[in-house]
């Protein structure tokens, strides 16, 4: 009986479709080969609800947890493991799917293209991790593999890399190989392009499969003649990319026990081109960011709201000289535009709600002269709700 690994993804249940199609494919292509093709089992079915405001919409995100099962590719007595492309920034590492292997020691670019079997130092911009039955673990560049082997590794290597390539697709919608033919583009200038869209639509995943991605939404606004009125980076953009790339290339770098889509993200960082492969990873590093730090805003407020918040002023009146901390922002697309619920409280941890008409960074300070608009309850903690903010002044952080 052939040797098999089962590994669970979760997806969302409407890229099911596309894992099939591609699944069809690699079927048509292991025919050929001989070789035994990945067996999809969706486990589970979950629904989890959409909420805004504190309040379920009544709409659902629909994930599906599926199970694929494909047996490793061996040769000549030797197991393919994973690839290692070496990027600008660092090393991308792509397991096949199932493999759980430590590859932390490999992510150095001088190490990452190294063949161990001719121990020649050329230039390599890939190389594969192997072992055996003994244990034996080498790394062997991919012209080398001939050598090496003693046998054509041509249709074992290309199945190996399908193989990764649709664990990176199962594994995280941002592992997907960017188009080749393109010119050189800033990534600094990329990221803060992709964080201006995100401000204006939203983040967009490539999996949603809908020609919507804003990764690829961005080549598109790049292509566009200036009477066409493309999207463009503000100071704002290009600040929030650089605060980005210090968090993950500082923050992120000193975390233990990192995953490979971490470490991924902190490569991605390190490009000053967009590459040809991960331009992905790399248009979601502010995203990633930005929700890293909105999870650590709403940690503190829940540390705030713990220690009682009160109602505060009167419904229908004003408070006057008002200063509070901007404690989170959730932009809402609606019929007249985009609301930013922002979430407010003040020096004696008491909360407040404003729906603005534009953005303030979490973490600034902001006084002013505010209406209440009501008094409310949001889990259990009291929120004033305030309204018509007027001689309005916004600080940096305290």
């Amino acid at each position: 009986m052939q040797e098999t690994t089962t590994t669970s993804y979760r997806i969302p249940a409407e890229n099911l479709g596309q894992l099939r199609a591609k699944l069809d494919k690699m079927s048509k292509r292991a025919d050929k080969l001989g070789l035994l093709a990945p067996v999809l089992t969706v486990t589970d079915t979950e629904y989890v609800p959409v909420i805004r405001d504190g309040v379920e919409t009544g709409e659902v995100n629909v994930w599906n947890t599926v199970e694929l099962t494909s047996a490793p590719v061996k040769l000549a007595g030797w197991t393919f493991r994973a690839s290692l492309a070496v990027l600008e920034g660092g090393v991308l590492i792509s397991h096949v799917p199932g493999d759980e292997g430590d590859f932390a020691d490999r992510r150095d670019p001088d190490k990452a293209i190294a063949c161990e079997h001719c121990n020649l130092s050329r230039r390599r911009l890939k190389t594969f991790l192997l072992s055996n039955e003994a244990g034996e673990m080498i790394q062997v560049g991919s012209s080398c593999l001939v050598d090496f082997l003693g046998v054509d590794p041509q249709d074992a290597a290309s199945w190996a890399e399908i193989l990764m390539a649709l664990d990176d697709w199962c594994s995280s919608e941002w592992d997907e190989a960017g188009g080749g033919g393109r010119r050189e583009i800033s990534a600094r200038y990329y990221m803060a392009l992709v964080h201006a869209l995100v401000h204006r639509d939203g983040w967009s995943a490539r999996s949603a499969n809908d020609g919507r991605a804003t990764a690829d939404v961005a080549y598109r606004e790049m292509s566009k003649k200036p009477e066409e009125n493309p999207v463009t980076p503000s100071e704002a953009d290009y600040a929030a990319v650089d605060a980005a790339v210090e968090w993950a290339l500082s923050d992120l770098a000193a975390r233990d026990n990192l995953s490979d889509f971490d470490h991924n993200l902190i490569v991605a960082a390190g490009c000053t081109v967009v590459p040809r492969r991960g331009d992905g990873i790399l248009a979601y590093l502010p995203v990633a960011h930005a929700r890293a730090m909105q999870r650590e805003v709403e940690m503190a407020e829940r540390r705030k709201s713990a220690s009682g918040s009160e109602w505060v002023g009167e419904p229908g009146k004003r408070l006057n000289g008002l200063t509070l901390t901007v404690a989170g922002v959730t932009p809402v697309e609606g019929d007249y535009g985009v609301t930013y619920i922002t979430l407010l409280h003040d020096e004696a941890g008491n909360r407040f709600k404003w729906f603005g008409s534009y953005e303030i960074d979490p973490g600034s300070v902001v006084t002013g002269n505010w209406g209440v608009k009501k008094h409310d309850e949001w889990q259990g903690a009291k929120e004033t709700v305030l309204t018509r903010p007027t001689k309005i002044e916004i600080g940096a952080a305290a």
